[in-house]
Parts: C-alpha cells; sequence; structure tokens
C-alpha cells in the first residue's frame, strides 16, 4: 500500500512538472463558441443533473449501510429501524422534489 501511495505521488510530481501545456489566455477565452463575454463567467449547471447525483449518493449509502446489518447481529433491530427510516426519508426528499414518476 505504501509502494502505490508513494508511486503515485511520484508520478503525480513528474507529469506536473514536465508537461507540454503553456497556459495562456486565449486559450482559456471562450470565443470560439462565437460569444465574446466580458464580465465575470459564470459555470451553471442543471439542478436535475444535481438532483440526480443526491438520489444515486443517498441510495448509495443505504446499501452501505446494509453491510452493518450483516456483520454487527448485535444491533441488528435499532439498524434496520434506522435503515427504514432513512429509506422513508429519502422517499419523502425525493416526492418532495417530485423525482417519482409512477407511470410513463
Amino acid at each position: 500500500l505504501m509502494f502505490i501511495v508513494i508511486f503515485s505521488l511520484v508520478f503525480f510530481f513528474v507529469t506536473f512538472f514536465f508537461n507540454k501545456k503553456k497556459n495562456k489566455l486565449m486559450k482559456n477565452s471562450y470565443f470560439e463558441s462565437g460569444f465574446n463575454y466580458l464580465g465575470k463567467l459564470l459555470f451553471s449547471y442543471s439542478i436535475h443533473f444535481f438532483m440526480i447525483i443526491l438520489i444515486f449518493i443517498l441510495f448509495d449509502l443505504e446499501l452501505f449501510l446494509f453491510l452493518f446489518i450483516y456483520f454487527n447481529l448485535n444491533l441488528i433491530y435499532w439498524m434496520i429501524f434506522l435503515l427504514i427510516i432513512f429509506i422513508m426519508m429519502t422517499l419523502v426528499l425525493e416526492w418532495k422534489y417530485i423525482k417519482l414518476i409512477w407511470f410513463l
């Protein structure tokens, strides 16, 4: 494990110092799209994309909680209760943001 960490750091620094890219001002401009922006540039993303990522992370955490139920049999009832509460909170969040589609 230590070898992998050291190798990764060495590889990172070698590629960082020996890259051939030059940071030019014109390369970072958005003139290629046909618009010449003046002032502050805004990088926006869709809220729909953000909500899909949030829901994916919540369901991924639910699967992670299932592993703790398997490994810890002493507290299995509390873990199942907390897991069901977490799933219900996720369902309410999806319902609130109108992300549940029950029919096509």
